[in-house]
């Protein structure tokens, strides 16, 4: 059996649940105009070497033994099994050549 308090209670979650319904805008379809052909212009680099051409692919790394680290401990990953453990230390700097010989380095952050 409902009492008065079960029915307004109900009342006012109804009505709560009403004013929270925000009826849709009406989305408004503006006619837009095609965009107009045109020539299509590029700027020329200017410059010597790799300055005008960027690097060229593939990289090749120099030598592994080139490779330089951050002077931070070792970063040890475990399996959830404790099967496999993997120790690994952070790279500090990588040496490549690219296509035209051009010498390339990728410099890393600290890890935090």
């Amino acid at each position: 059996m409902a009492t008065k308090t079960d029915k307004r209670l109900a009342e006012d979650i109804t009505g709560l649940i009403k004013a929270g319904r925000r009826q849709p805008k009406e989305k408004v379809n503006r006619s837009r105009d095609a965009i107009p052909a045109s020539r299509g212009e590029s700027i020329e680099l200017t410059g010597s070497g790799n300055a005008a051409t960027g690097i060229q692919s593939p990289l090749t790394e120099t030598s592994f033994t080139e490779r330089t680290f951050f002077d931070t401990e070792s970063v040890v990953a475990v399996s959830s099994d404790g099967l496999f453990v993997l120790e690994a230390r952070a790279v500090k700097e990588i040496k490549f050549e690219d296509a035209e010989d051009n010498p390339v380095s990728l410099v890393f952050q600290q890890p935090i």
